[in-house]
């Protein structure tokens, strides 16, 4: 159990980060990049960390799901009610893509990715293409510094080769952003 004193839960920094995201992806809707219809659907939120972008989606759709690797934060996220019990699980992103057969899901998001997640774009990006309904769309952020020069152009690299004219996908920095510097979209059209 995490009390109040151990600096999990500050309702104010909470919603802070949940007034954030949702200025980000307001920005995101205005610039064409992220549809929103598609936040009205079926979101997965990879790594949920402390409530606040799956908060935010939560104020666009109803049916949000969060996958957060970190038990005692999982725990934590359920005993201060940001995310109900039967709608978090607790594996890494890419054990909860691989448990899910149908494709179904109108949004996949990854925000503020650390190091390790970033490390693992090319099967986080495959195996979300996969569940995502035809008009689907994959977001992916990081901060900069996270993802080295080097790594940018091997994932630019990546999206050229897979992408055979059923996804349309970018990377590109993002500016005004704050933290996440570094963004990949992706949309399935068929």
């Amino acid at each position: 159990m995490i009390s109040q004193q151990s600096g999990f839960y500050y309702k104010p920094a909470l919603e802070a980060r949940v007034a954030d995201v949702e200025l980000k992806i307001s920005k995101l809707v205005q610039e064409e990049l992220l549809r929103e219809e598609n936040l009205k659907g079926r979101v997965i939120d990879l790594c949920v960390g402390y409530g606040g972008s799956y908060r935010a989606f939560g104020r666009f759709s109803s049916d949000v799901t969060g996958v957060e690797p970190r038990k005692e934060l999982a725990d934590a996220l359920v005993e201060y009610g940001i995310v109900p019990e039967k709608k978090l699980f607790v594996m890494t992103p890419l054990d909860y893509l691989e448990s899910q057969e149908a494709a179904g899901f109108n949004l996949i998001v990854g925000l503020l990715l650390s190091r390790v997640y970033m490390s693992q774009m090319r099967e986080l990006y495959e195996k979300s293409l996969r569940l995502l309904k035809v008009g689907g769309q994959l977001l992916l952020t990081t901060e900069k510094d996270t993802l080295p020069l080097k790594q940018v152009m091997e994932l630019e690299k990546m999206l050229n080769i897979s992408e055979n004219g059923n996804i349309l996908s970018a990377i590109f920095e993002l500016e005004g952003f704050g933290q996440d510097d570094i963004a990949l979209i992706a949309t399935k059209l068929k």
